[in-house]
Formats: structure tokens, C-alpha cells, sequence
């Protein structure tokens, strides 16, 4: 580990950068104040540049844009992502990116939120998006990655929520 602070390298990670709003902007505003690197899957480097900001996005490769296909890869890639030879701290920034802090420490989970149809939003999302015949499997994938979820929050060292809402689901 680095002696100074300032000496320190840090990585973000966060699940996916192509669309770019609030969390993402705060995301930035950190990269670039820390001077830390930026991890993700998919990267829209123009809709990042339009909101004002030069940081170069390193992918770890592409997933698909189709739930539940995107979380599950996005879940994938940053289990298998090892960075922590080359960091000396993470900021994971992401629902999905949790599955990092496996291979990656220490770290800091900024939680915006919560993967909410897991959560909160499970019966909302069970009764007006999933069709009524694939319910079951539904079922089955929110089990299972509660069950990730849990494991992985497990892993890093401190959790902070991005705000009261957030904390409050958490």
C-alpha cells in the first residue's frame, strides 16, 4: 500500500457507463478529483465527453443490453476482474459491480441504491413487467442473486450510501 494519500491509486468500478445521469456525473466528478481510473463494461465515451468530462473509460469487456442477460454478464466480468495488484484501494460504484470486491480490496461500496427488483421493487417489477408464465424463473433469478448480493456486500470494507434514500434501503 501506498505511504501518502496522495500517492494512492484507486479504481472505480461501475456496472455500465452508457447511459449517463446524476450518479454518473458524481462518479466523474470523483475520478477526477481522486485521479483514480474508471472501470466498466459498456462505454458511451461520447455521452461522457458531452457532460463535460475527458476521462477514458476502461472497459472490461462487452454484455449484452437485455435484462436479465446484462446483469448476470455484468455480474460475470467483475467477479473475474483482479485489479488488486495494480490498485490500492477501490470505490465500487454500482449494484452490479459489487461482484469486484470478491477479487479486489479494500474497498468501498457508493451506494446509489440497491438492485431494486431484487429488493423493494421485486413485487412491483413480478406483477406488471414479468409475464405471468415466467414468474417462476423470475422467482428463481431474484433468489439466487439476493444470494450473490448478500455474498458480495459481505466482501468489501465499508458501505456508503449516496443518500438518505438510498440508506434507508439499504
Amino acid at each position: 500500500p501506498a505511504t501518502h494519500r496522495s500517492d494512492m491509486k484507486i479504481a472505480i468500478l461501475h456496472n455500465y457507463l452508457d447511459n449517463i445521469g446524476g450518479a454518473q456525473v458524481a462518479l466523474f466528478t470523483l475520478a477526477r478529483e481522486l485521479k483514480a481510473d474508471v472501470y466498466s463494461t459498456v462505454v458511451d465515451q461520447q455521452a461522457i465527453a458531452t457532460m463535460g468530462f475527458d476521462q477514458e473509460v476502461k472497459s472490461i469487456g462487452w454484455i449484452p443490453t437485455n435484462a436479465p442477460w446484462r446483469h448476470q454478464a455484468a455480474v460475470a466480468r467483475f467477479r473475474a476482474l483482479d485489479l488488486s495488484q495494480q490498485y490500492d484501494a477501490f470505490i465500487i460504484a454500482g449494484d452490479w459491480a459489487l461482484a469486484a470486491s470478491v477479487r479486489n480490496s479494500p474497498s468501498i461500496w457508493w451506494c446509489h441504491t440497491p438492485s431494486r427488483e431484487l429488493w423493494d421493487l421485486y413485487q412491483r417489477t413480478r406483477a406488471t413487467t414479468v409475464p405471468w408464465h415466467k414468474r417462476r424463473v423470475y422467482d428463481a433469478w431474484v433468489s439466487y442473486n439476493r444470494h450473490l448480493n448478500r455474498k458480495h456486500a459481505k466482501q468489501v470494507h465499508t458501505i456508503v450510501a449516496s443518500s438518505q434514500n438510498a440508506q434507508a434501503r439499504l
